[in-house]
């Protein structure tokens, strides 16, 4: 079956931050990975529609309504995050960083 797109995201930010404290909260649109399994620490959503399957990685700006902005890739294999490494790693640094 291979690696989960999950396990691929949890795997790349081993660097930065244990394993335990990246989790996945399924939607039924969208999963989200979040850092400490709080919803305010947003790393990324992984969108699986037939039509569209796209990861979204979250930035720290927010737009003029408040809503945090995101960029967004189109992903066709498991192996397309990887494409986006340095990118996951810099939000779960800039979550790290506020915290300390």
């Amino acid at each position: 079956m291979g690696v989960s797109r999950y396990e691929l995201v949890k795997t790349i930010l081993s660097n930065c931050v244990a394993p335990e404290r990246v989790f996945i909260r399924d939607n039924q649109s969208y999963c989200a990975i979040l850092l400490d399994d709080n919803n305010r620490k947003p790393i990324c959503r992984l969108h699986f529609s037939s039509s569209n399957k796209r990861l979204i990685v979250m930035r720290s700006e927010r737009d003029d309504r408040g809503r945090q902005e995101t960029n967004q890739y189109p992903i066709e294999t498991v192996n397309d995050i990887l494409n986006h490494t340095d990118e996951l790693k810099e939000v779960v640094v800039r979550y790290l960083d506020e915290s300390s």
